[in-house]
């Protein structure tokens, strides 16, 4: 459809409605789009750094390297975003100003608000296990329990207490994580291809599962009803899993999720013909498509059905396009922003037909233009009644409707008034008189 630039985008996130799309840059700024007009709307610049806590981060000036990673609280007030040094920044949209800082020793990969609490975040940096970070005093860390080894059996269903999990060598390996919608769990996905089900209650690992064919888990994504998973790893395919989470006001629906297991392998998207591997995927607005990039300097996007997984079409950029790294679907629209290596957001979207025809069955579409010769008085511009009386050989149309009834009554009594007795409305004639 179109593309949007300002600066070198790197990560993109749209709020809530699809009204707001947030952009980090290479730079470190945070560029808010106006997506209706696409025009910008904010642009955050990081000031003057605040006070440290005391859990061993620091407040140095956050983002004077590239932006990895943005999201957006539930209610569209706050935008949160990483940088490859290390440093959190939640910026106040309406105010356009930094509300908390806070840097980590190792470069993060991915931030997102909690679902149901604004003021705890989800981090994962790329040298250190994913963890939950209280956004406010006393910047409380919790790390996330994985499962300790490897998994064999494609799913292994199990409730493992997370005490004395959090600090191991296996839950401090760098991860991928993500909430799901009601944020009762985390979905934790490691670089040897285990997914993780981590309950956020109590912390306990209540499911672990193997990707086929995968060493490594780049990506995690969730449909918007959040019933879906999709898994983007090394291997040639696209992994996608059905969410069951237990309900919470009915204790013997949650009880057999939990033996059923929250993830259950569902559809895998590939294309038969071009096995390469896939950079970033996500699911459309509605759920019913499943949008792939592919790996490399093509810009390439991948189009299946849920459902049947069936792979309906492949768009291809123009020559100055480059690859792609991130794909972020409209909330509402049926349309995918995806960010370019070459730091370009592309909006993607459907392509409507207009069907004239539809409004007037005469209308007739030409596919070229066609010298059209008109009437000599066609386009003239007469009024009414002189056309009518063109038309209907000098006489008006008024003075046809007032004659028409004298005649209809001349021709059905052609007898003279004074025939009947009554000499009319005229007067008496007196004859002259007669001389003698």
């Amino acid at each position: 459809e179109e593309s949007l630039q300002r600066g070198k985008a790197t990560c993109v996130a749209f709020n809530r409605r699809g009204t707001l799309l947030a952009a980090g840059t290479s730079g470190g700024r945070i560029v808010i789009w106006d997506f209706d007009t696409r025009s910008v709307a904010r642009e955050f610049v990081p000031t003057a750094p605040m006070p440290g806590g005391d859990d061993g981060t620091t407040d140095d000036d956050p983002h004077g390297v590239a932006i990895l990673s943005v999201a957006w609280s539930r209610d569209g007030r706050k935008v949160v975003s990483a940088a490859a040094d290390g440093a959190i920044v939640v910026w106040d949209v309406a105010e356009s100003d930094d509300v908390f800082r806070a840097t980590f020793d190792a470069p993060l990969h991915r931030v997102a608000f909690d679902p149901t609490n604004a003021s705890v975040a989800l981090v994962c940096p790329s040298h250190d296990g994913p963890m939950t970070f209280v956004l406010g005093r006393g910047r409380k860390k919790t790390y996330l329990p994985q499962m300790p080894g490897g998994v064999e059996a494609a799913s292994l269903v199990c409730r493992i207490p997370g005490r004395g999990l959090d600090e191991n060598a296996a839950s401090r390996a760098p991860a991928y994580a993500i909430y799901s919608k009601s944020a009762r769990h985390v979905f934790v996905a490691n670089n040897r291809g285990v997914i993780t089900v981590v309950e956020t209650a109590t912390m306990d690992i209540v499911q672990a599962l193997k990707v086929p064919d995968a060493t490594v888990v780049k990506r995690i994504e969730l449909s918007k009803d959040g019933l879906k998973l999709l898994v983007t790893s090394n291997a040639r395919a696209l992994n996608s899993y059905d969410v069951a989470e237990p309900d919470a006001s009915s204790p013997s629906k949650g009880q057999m999720s939990h033996t059923a297991g929250v993830l259950r392998a569902s559809t895998t998207y590939l294309n038969a013909t071009h096995r390469s591997q896939w950079a970033a995927a996500a699911y459309t607005s509605d759920g019913a498509y499943v949008v792939g990039a592919s790996a490399g300097s093509s810009h390439e996007l991948h189009v299946w059905e849920t459902n049947s997984g069936a792979l309906v079409r492949i768009l291809q950029g123009g020559a100055d396009t480059k690859g792609i790294t991130q794909i972020a679907p409209h909330p509402l629209r049926s349309l995918v922003v995806a960010v370019g290596a070459n730091g370009t957001l592309y909006v993607w979207s459907k392509s409507y037909v207009e069907n004239w025809s539809a409004f007037d069955p005469e209308f007739h579409e030409v596919k070229e233009n066609e010298v059209y010769v008109e009437r000599e008085d066609e386009f003239d511009l007469i009024a009414d009644e002189v056309r009518d009386e063109i038309e209907n050989g000098g006489k008006r149309a008024t003075d046809r409707a007032a004659i028409a009834p004298a005649e209809a009554e001349a021709e059905a009594d052609p007898k003279p008034k004074e025939e009947e007795g009554v000499a009319g409305d005229k007067e008496p004639t007196l004859a002259p008189p007669t001389t003698t």
